[in-house]
């Protein structure tokens, strides 16, 4: 143990004495072990685990490509919101398609601000993925046309039972989120969770919100064709291969 204690010792004077070779070292590690952990969140999320949606192999992501002159193509880029449109509106492969956009915000309760992860999504999002809220109601074509003026939300199970102590009257209350109340009208379900992202979000709110959720650059990339800002999440046509999609 005291050679053990003697060696620990002399790696420190070594490593104070060489600040620059010492940053170096720890900024490695610390991408290293940040990469690693990435790659094993993502396929834990892809095949550790099920997917929590129904008949899931009907179900796609949508993302978009990249290929500069002489350079190979980058390849699961997200999508911009404009194009993300065009792609819900015009298509003939989907039955259903949600354009999703992710960003961070504060819950104020009692004084306190808790950081929470929140989607913008359209109101087909959880039907398209045959997942029905536990509590409440999901939402409806008119959440998706209110142009911010019906502020609601559907909020994760997780969060509910953490920070609401599973209050069975959660739907109908409020919920302050970046400064904008919300009427809660559902609660998703316990196994809903690692959909599109690699995180679980605590909230998901209409599309129509943006202005009120969204900050900073991403607010003003929003309605940017080439700002890549979102995914799509649709499901395929009874009639419809994911080759035909591709297509």
């Amino acid at each position: 143990m005291g050679t053990l204690w003697q060696d620990i010792r002399y790696a420190i004077r070594t490593l104070a004495k060489k600040p620059g070779f010492t940053a170096i070292a720890i900024l490695s590690l610390t991408l290293g072990i940040g990469a690693n952990t990435t790659i094993f969140t993502m396929v834990k999320a892809i095949f550790l685990q099920g997917i929590p949606v129904k008949d899931p192999s009907r179900v796609v992501a949508i993302f978009s490509t990249q290929q500069s002159r002489g350079s190979a193509p980058q390849q699961f880029l997200p999508i911009t919101v404009l194009n993300g449109k065009d792609y819900r509106d015009k298509n003939d492969v989907f039955s259903a398609m949600s354009v999703v956009v992710f960003t961070g915000a504060p819950l104020t309760r009692n004084g306190k601000d808790t950081p929470v992860f929140v989607e913008l999504v359209n109101h087909e999002h959880f039907s398209l993925l045959g997942v029905p809220v536990t509590r409440g109601r999901d939402f409806s074509p008119e959440d998706d046309q209110s142009d911010g003026k019906n502020p609601v939300a559907i909020m994760s199970y997780a969060r509910w039972n953490s920070d609401f102590g599973s209050d069975p009257n959660i739907v109908g209350q409020t919920v302050l989120i970046g400064g904008q109340d919300y009427a809660v009208i559902g609660v998703a379900p316990p196994e809903f969770h690692d959909v599109g992202t690699l995180g679980n979000p605590d909230f998901w709110i209409p599309t129509t919100m943006h202005d009120q959720i969204l900050t900073g650059i991403v607010k003003g990339w929003y309605n940017e064709r080439v700002a890549r800002i979102a995914i799509g999440v649709a499901r395929l046509k009874p009639n419809v291969t994911l080759a035909k999609a591709q297509t």
